[in-house]
């Protein structure tokens, strides 16, 4: 049995509705399943640095959460702005219900948003009822997004938000439509833990777009760019047999797009699964999604899907949160 058609059984975890802060605590406080081919531990995420070696590598994308969602002026749909495209435009999503589903119907070929044109080119998925769509503009759309946007929030959290939510602690330029929420719970001393036992941190970029791929549809271009360092000491501890801990699936797609391209920058649609074993990475931390999603493909790079179903049978019974504030998955190949 495929790995696409077993990950269909995986369980579904409860949404987090907001993160650690809004509760009082510490963002580091999230909860650390912790897998490896013969079984799965609940730890605290501040375990992390004791759980790895020195020499290893842990690997960071550094891309900061933009504004991506705006309303589409006299229209009761909202404006979902993805990824820029290679062509120099981009990929949208329209949304309803003030943006908490998705739009599937037909949309304006024309529609302003705060005041700008945007032309409607076509369908991301020529071939499904899309939800995805190819937009261009002449206007500045980061710049508008910035005055008049807001961040993509889903229908399951709270209705109160600050801005520092959508940020890691590690963040640079933004650039992604989403938050990169695997390395949310990473607070500064968990950076600081893993330093001084003598693990090595690196970091890359990779914007992000909106939410992982629904059944059937292809991958869109996201841009990425790969510090020549971060390649050297990711090839360096794995010639040593280090681990390279990916934090992330888009840590994952930069690190091996660019070990099959040797283009260190560029767009990248590459997805990983049973079929397309990963060549640099050999461990992945991320957090939990629903069943349906790409990212439990990609997971099953790294190991047979039963272990990825048994893994999330143990978050389940543990009650284990799930999306961009939710818990963490640390997945090991070694035992």
């Amino acid at each position: 049995m495929r790995a696409e058609s077993q990950m269909r059984s995986v369980c579904g975890l409860r949404p987090a509705v907001a993160p650690p802060e809004a509760f009082g605590r510490r963002r580091d406080t999230a909860r650390l399943l912790v897998t490896r081919p013969d079984r799965d531990d609940e730890v605290a995420f501040t375990a992390l640095p004791g759980l790895l070696d020195a020499g290893d590598v842990v690997v960071l994308n550094t891309s900061g959460t933009r504004r991506a969602a705006i309303d589409i002026d006299g229209t009761a749909l909202t404006l979902h702005v993805s990824s820029r495209s290679p062509d120099g435009g981009w990929i949208v999503e329209f949304r309803s219900a003030g943006g908490r589903t998705p739009h599937r119907g037909p949309v304006p070929a024309t529609l302003r948003v705060a005041g700008a044109e945007v032309s409607v080119t076509g369908p991301h998925n020529a071939d499904l009822p899309t939800r995805l769509w190819r937009a261009r503009t002449d206007a500045d759309l980061i710049a508008l997004l910035a005055r008049h946007g807001r961040f993509v929030r889903y229908d399951y959290v709270s209705s109160e938000t600050r801005e520092h939510w959508y940020q890691n602690v590690y963040a640079g330029t933004p650039g992604s439509a989403e938050p990169v929420s695997a390395g949310r719970p990473f607070s500064r001393q968990v950076l600081f833990d893993l330093r001084q036992r003598g693990i090595e941190i690196a970091e890359l970029v990779l914007h992000c777009g909106v939410s992982s791929q629904e059944a059937g549809e292809a991958p869109h271009e996201e841009y990425y760019a790969v510090p020549e360092q971060t390649i050297d000491v990711v090839l360096t501890a794995r010639e040593r047999g280090r681990r390279v801990v990916a934090i992330g699936t888009t840590v994952v797609r930069a690190l091996e797009t660019v070990a099959r391209t040797s283009a260190l920058s560029g767009w990248t649609s590459l997805l990983l699964g049973d079929d397309v074993r990963p060549k640099v990475v050999n461990a992945v931390l991320s957090g939990f999604h629903p069943p349906e999603a790409s990212h439990l493909s990609l997971l099953a790079a790294f190991a047979d899907a039963s272990i990825i179903r048994r893994a999330y049978e143990a978050a389940c019974a543990g009650a284990f949160h799930s999306h961009e504030f939710g818990d963490s998955h640390l997945l090991l190949a070694d035992s």
